[in-house]
């Protein structure tokens, strides 16, 4: 590292966020708006939601087997967002 001409070596830092802190929960929220997004817009009738440290899809249908259906589907979008 140079700050101003001057070379400084690179030390290792033990860094980290604890779990349940304010940061934590905030960088969740982000990380995941993008997956839930990605679901929505790939699967009609899904609907994302975020619960403090959790994430849920919640569908809606005409009857049980469609709406098994749009849930069972959410998986492999889940898969291609990962990859």
């Amino acid at each position: 590292m140079a700050i101003e001409g001057n070379v400084v070596e690179s030390r290792q830092v033990a860094a980290g966020i604890p779990q349940r802190s304010l940061v934590t929960l905030i960088l969740f929220t982000i990380y995941t708006s993008g997956f839930l997004n990605w679901v929505e817009e790939r699967v009609c009738g899904i609907e994302g939601l975020i619960f403090v440290e959790n994430v849920g899809l919640m569908a809606t249908g005409s009857d049980v087997s469609q709406v098994g259906r749009k849930l069972e589907s959410c998986p492999s979008e889940i898969i291609d967002w990962r990859e």
